[in-house]
Order: C-alpha cells, then sequence, then structure tokens
C-alpha cells in the first residue's frame, strides 16, 4: 500500500476507435438565452461550467496534459479532500503539499480540433451527464471519454449548486472572483432537508436548460466570450456539428443525483407542457393543487420541444430522495415520458426502449432505495400495475455484483486498492466496460447514428465484447480486442458474467446467488 501511495494513479486508454478531445467552457450567462427564470442562489449565477469531451482529430505529442484536478490544484485539492471528511486545517495543509493525485492525467487531447463527421448529417451525436453529489466536470471522465470515443460530444456541466466539493466562477477577465463550496446537508427524509434539495434542483434544472441553449449558439457559430484561457491553441469549433436541432436528439444522463435531476428535467419539461396543453384534466387530479415546479421553461422555447417520449435517458445509480416531497408529490407521481403514446407509435411504427437505468451492487442491495428506483421507472406507480404494452416500453434495469456507488466514477478506475479495501468493489474497468457497453448499445437500438468504419461497425453487430464473453479472469474466447459491443448486453439469462436484470416489479425474486446477501450500510 506505501508503495501505491507513492504511484501516480492512471487511466487506461478509452475503449472507442476514436481519439478524444477535452475543452472547458466556462460562458457568461448574459451572452446567454436561458428558458427559465434564475433560481435563488447564495452566489450570482453568472456563468456556466463544463467539459466538454468529443471525437478529435490526433494531435498527439503536441497536445499539453489535461491533469484531473483542475487549476488552481491547491484548491480543489483541499476541498477534495474536506469534502472525504478530513479536518479543514489538516485539508489546508494538504492542500499545499506535492502529491501524486495532482499529477493524474486524463487520455485526453487538450482542446484538440474536433473530429469531422461522416455521417449523413455531418453532426455528432450529444449527450448532457449530470454529476452526483462530491462530483465534478472531471469526477467521471473516464466513462464519458468512453463514450466519446464511440462518436459523442458529451457535456458535463460543473453544478453551482454546492453539491460539488468546490466551484469556482470567473469575472470577464478570467479570474476567479467567486466561489461555490459544499453544502453539507444529511440524507434523510425531513422536510427542511427537502426544502434544501429542492433548492439545489432548482439550480441544476436551470443550469441544464441554460445549457442547452448554450449548445445552440455554439452549434450556430455565434461567440459565446468562453472565459477559459485556452492559451491560444485551437480549440473545438463545434459550428454545424452538433446533432441537437430535431426532438429527442439530445440524451441526458447522469448519476445518483445527477440521475435525479435529469429524471425530474424531462418530467418537469413534458408533464409541465402536456398540463398546459389540457389544463382541465390536472384540476381533478391528487396532489396538483399543491404542486410546485422546480423548473418551469417557457412554453415556446427550444428545450420544451427537444425533450420528448422519445428522448433517450441514462441513468447511474438514480438517487430518489431529492423527488420526494409534498410540493412535488404530482410530479413524483407521474410516470417517465417513455410510457406516453407518440405520433410514431399511433402509426403502427416500431419505438425501442429509450431508458436505461444501471445499479451498483450496493444501491441494488438497498432494499429502500430499489423501491423507489422501481416506483419511478414503472408507468403506474400508484397502483403498481403495468400492462403488455408497458412492458414493451419499460426501461431496462441492470446491476453489476461486486461494485460500489462510486465505481460509476473515476474513482473505481484511478483509486482500486482502496474500492476494493473499503467497499469490497472488484474489477473497477471491468464494471465500467459494461456500464459503456450497456449504455452505446442503448443508443444504437434508438436509432443514435454512430460514425464508425465498416471493420468497427461489424464487430459491434457480431462480436461479442471482452468484458462480455470473458471466462473469468479478463480474457475473451475471440482474445484481447478493444472494445466493442453487441446486443449480448442485454441478455437476461445471466450469460454475462456478474451483469444481472432488475425486474420492475417488486414481487419477482432477484438472482437467487445474492438473495442471502447483507443489506447495504449506507
Amino acid at each position: 500500500m506505501a508503495f501505491s501511495l507513492l504511484q501516480v494513479p492512471s487511466f487506461p486508454p478509452y475503449t472507442g476507435p476514436h481519439k478524444v478531445g477535452t475543452s472547458e467552457f466556462e460562458i457568461p450567462v448574459s451572452s446567454l438565452d436561458s428558458p427559465a427564470p434564475s433560481p435563488e442562489s447564495d452566489v450570482p449565477l453568472s456563468t456556466i461550467l463544463l467539459r466538454t469531451f468529443y471525437p478529435a482529430e490526433d494531435v498527439e505529442g503536441t497536445s499539453k496534459p489535461v491533469y484531473w484536478i483542475s487549476e488552481p490544484q491547491g484548491v480543489f485539492s483541499g476541498a477534495l479532500a474536506e469534502f472525504l471528511g478530513l479536518p479543514k486545517r489538516l485539508s489546508n495543509i494538504l492542500a499545499l503539499i506535492p502529491n501524486t493525485i495532482r499529477w493524474v492525467k486524463m487520455p485526453a487531447q487538450r482542446d484538440a480540433p474536433l473530429k469531422p463527421s461522416t455521417l449523413p448529417s455531418k453532426r455528432w451525436p450529444v449527450m448532457v451527464f449530470s454529476h452526483g453529489i462530491g462530483g465534478s466536470k472531471n469526477m467521471y471522465s473516464y466513462l464519458l471519454g468512453c463514450i466519446a470515443s464511440y462518436g459523442v460530444v458529451v457535456i458535463a456541466p460543473d453544478h453551482r449548486d454546492g453539491s460539488a466539493p468546490i466551484s469556482l466562477l470567473r469575472n470577464s477577465q478570467g479570474q476567479h472572483t467567486e466561489k461555490v463550496a459544499y453544502q453539507r446537508i444529511k440524507h434523510i427524509f425531513d422536510q427542511d432537508i427537502l426544502r434544501k434539495r429542492h433548492g439545489q434542483l432548482r439550480i441544476r434544472l436551470w443550469e441544464l436548460g441554460i445549457i442547452h441553449d448554450a449548445l445552440h449558439k455554439l452549434d450556430s457559430g455565434m461567440k459565446t466570450g468562453n472565459l477559459i484561457d485556452s492559451n491560444g491553441e485551437k480549440g473545438p469549433v463545434f459550428t454545424s456539428s452538433l446533432d441537437i436541432h430535431t426532438p429527442s436528439s439530445i440524451t441526458w444522463a447522469g448519476h445518483s443525483f445527477g440521475a435525479a435531476s435529469v429524471v425530474q428535467f424531462v418530467k418537469s419539461i413534458y408533464w409541465g407542457r402536456v398540463s398546459g396543453d389540457d389544463p382541465s384534466s390536472t384540476a381533478s387530479q391528487p396532489h396538483f393543487s399543491q404542486y410546485r415546479p422546480l423548473y418551469q421553461p417557457q412554453r415556446d422555447s427550444k428545450i420544451v420541444s427537444q425533450v420528448t417520449p422519445s428522448s433517450p435517458l441514462v441513468l447511474l445509480d438514480l438517487w430518489n430522495l431529492p423527488l420526494l416531497g409534498e410540493d412535488v408529490k404530482w410530479l413524483w407521481e407521474k410516470p417517465l415520458p417513455c410510457y406516453a403514446a407518440t405520433p410514431a407509435l399511433e402509426k403502427g411504427q416500431q419505438r425501442h426502449v429509450n431508458v436505461l437505468a444501471i445499479l451498483s451492487d450496493e444501491f441494488f442491495k438497498w432494499a429502500a432505495g430499489l423501491k423507489a428506483t422501481r416506483f419511478v421507472l414503472s408507468n403506474r406507480p400508484v397502483s403498481g400495475q403495468d400492462s403488455v404494452e408497458d412492458r414493451k416500453l419499460a426501461p431496462r434495469i441492470f446491476y453489476t455484483v461486486k461494485s460500489a456507488h462510486l465505481s460509476q466514477s473515476d474513482a473505481g478506475i484511478l483509486f482500486p486498492w482502496v474500492m476494493k479495501r473499503w467497499v469490497q468493489a472488484e474489477e473497477p474497468e471491468r464494471t465500467m466496460k459494461l456500464n459503456v457497453t450497456a449504455i452505446i448499445q442503448m443508443l444504437r437500438e434508438c436509432g443514435v447514428p454512430f460514425d464508425l468504419d465498416e471493420d468497427v461497425r461489424h464487430d459491434l453487430e457480431n462480436v461479442a465484447d471482452v468484458a462480455i464473453s470473458d471466462n473469468g479472469n479478463g480474457d475473451a474466447s475471440s482474445g484481447n480486442r478493444p472494445s466493442h459491443f453487441s446486443p449480448a448486453i442485454f441478455a437476461t439469462d445471466g450469460s454475462v458474467r456478474g451483469w444481472f436484470p432488475v425486474p420492475l416489479a417488486d414481487e419477482t425474486a432477484p438472482v437467487p446467488e445474492f438473495e442471502v446477501r447483507t443489506p447495504p450500510k449506507l
């Protein structure tokens, strides 16, 4: 262990065929058009901050390193130490001492030019990913970099709601002038606690909405006034390159509190629009008179037309506590939009499952959390009943054994010995591959286009991945090869080692092998 502490943790290469670029944007809110009014905040929300991961032209050898800990590294490493529970004085001391964590580099190329898409549209598909508590724009860099390496532009915001260890705001000169500190809020069901979580959600949902506007401005070629100095290097130009203009073209994804954020985001937009179309339909509904929307965009805004029942959702370890409370109970009891009828479905055209939920072993064994997740993902959450048609559209839910809540973040990849010792998580790289495999496969089935050459397309259709068909020690029957994907990831017979489906119905027994496991200590 002592030797491990002296080593610089590192990431494996991304698994897809494209090189990956990454670039930061801090954009003044004054240059953007928000679909909804600004929420209340202790710190003026004058900018939005995000990191992008995207398919890139190869500039290896000339690209500067991208450090996992952002500058100023002392501030961020000290805040991370304090978030992990170290006393403030010790965190401040550690922030001044050089340590190996500061030298961790992402395997992405800084500010590399965007690779031109060869798809018929000449545009790349887009995913927006919301981080969890203690997360940041960098905390899921490996997962998001892998997704980008298959041909997706991924947007990872830094939420300024007090859920990150710390977030810094720049002024017009590019200097850090404000900070949003971490808010230590208990994880319990209490009305005062819920009000605080709802305050955070209001900020998060507003940020997601204004990021959508930022994407449109970047795609149009409009100058947004990025406050981050890229040292004169030519960064990515997204003009006419983002597939964001057709309804449901954007994938909304998140982990933990981030998964809750995108659930509330799409439900707020969809059900807000539906209730506005027919106000009489809500007058007699239970709890509607008490409903206080956490996000209510203008009905003619682009984000309202973007979110539809066909919008892909990726929910990693969905944490449902922030979605509870009397003032949002009406929305809580509404199903996800994926169950709603669409013109395509009415014409008899085929619709694919477009919601994927992946649980860690830790969250799967958390009985109360699993019950709440089943509630959110079912069509008739109040009655607990479903129909044959419901089951055709129901979200897919899977979990990975011997994985922890942090396994879906960079922590599992960077600190495997810590994860194994403290949360009994094993095989972090394989766990991550299973997550990426399932996400890409779901998007492919939803019709999201991928810019891949014919050899890779053949592998995607016909060859099982190392992570899917290995024999238990990481060796695949067809030999080691880059991570490509197969529909086998959604097999429900347990044929993928350590990867099991989770039924929506409570009365259905889980996999017998894991029934005797002790409940998690959360």
